[in-house]
């Protein structure tokens, strides 16, 4: 069953590294992307891109401004037609098939995007009001239940976006993402703008809702801690490719761009140990 309240106590685990990553040996990927190419005029953002998404993970996709994360994530949602290449989600290809849509997966954006003329409530049960023929009494209660698995409390329900404070606002968005119960979610840089206190409970959150719903959860993100603190792989988007491995040998890999973001002084800082009040 799952406690709201028991999210802020849980341990935050990070995977160890392994020389060579063997998840594609024991599992096959739920979603695969083979040869993307994103052309926009002369620029071209990707060419012949590859990356798989293994079930039960949490994928976490960083890069450089102008490596196109978003085209990536708009691509593989269907928002955005890509140039070339093959998008396939459980041996079905989305690229041709036209499989896509809002009541497959879940999507957090980076503003939330929740509807401004809606309450809490509202937001969350626009979903299942679109997607599905039940009860306005059952989607009440089934949105009040998805407020309660994010940590919303009860009396925010009837507050309008505009009420809310940055971090209620990245929880009623995802509560919203988890309204018909999709295996899979997307977020937009979810801890953007969020205080340490705050990114850290929306980091436990999204550990404790992926282990007791069984999700797979493809985030992209800034945040060295929320990398390092909740993902089992993370790819990189470099030279207009992806290069895509656990936290800790994609840490160790030598391209001199993964170096410097992972290496670097906020990197360093990521890796030192917490001192205790006595200073050991």
């Amino acid at each position: 069953m799952i406690r709201p309240d028991d999210v802020s106590g849980l341990p935050l685990s990070r995977p160890a590294c392994s020389l060579t990553d063997k998840r594609s040996d024991r599992q096959e990927p739920i979603i695969s992307v083979r040869g993307l190419v994103n052309r926009f005029g002369q620029q071209v953002v990707h060419d012949g891109l590859d990356l798989d998404v293994y079930p039960g993970e949490i994928l976490g996709i960083v890069g450089g401004s102008g490596t196109g994360k978003t085209v990536l994530l708009k691509s593989i949602l269907g928002l955005q037609k890509a140039t070339a290449g093959k998008i396939i989600f459980m041996s079905d290809e989305l690229t041709s098939s036209g499989a896509h849509g809002p009541a497959t997966w879940g999507v957090l954006f980076q503003s939330g995007a929740l509807f401004s003329g809606l309450t809490v409530l509202e937001n969350i049960s626009a979903p299942l009001l679109e997607h599905t023929r039940i009860a306005a009494q059952t989607v009440k209660e089934l949105a009040l239940l998805k407020m309660k698995m994010v940590g919303l409390p009860e009396g925010a329900c009837h507050k309008f976006p505009s009420e809310l404070s940055g971090g209620m606002i990245k929880r009623a968005a995802l509560a919203r993402a988890l309204a018909i119960d999709p295996p899979i979610i997307f977020l937009d840089e979810p801890t953007s703008g969020l205080d340490p206190i705050a990114a850290e409970e929306f980091d436990e959150l999204i550990l404790y809702l992926k282990n007791h719903l069984e999700l797979t959860v493809v985030m992209i993100s800034h945040d060295l801690d929320s990398l390092f603190n909740t993902c089992d792989r993370i790819a990189v988007l470099v030279d207009k490719q992806v290069i895509a491995d656990t936290p800790e040998c994609i840490r160790q890999h030598p391209h001199p761009w993964i170096q410097r973001y992972f290496g670097g002084l906020r990197g360093k800082l990521r890796q030192q140990p917490v001192r205790s009040p006595d200073g050991t």
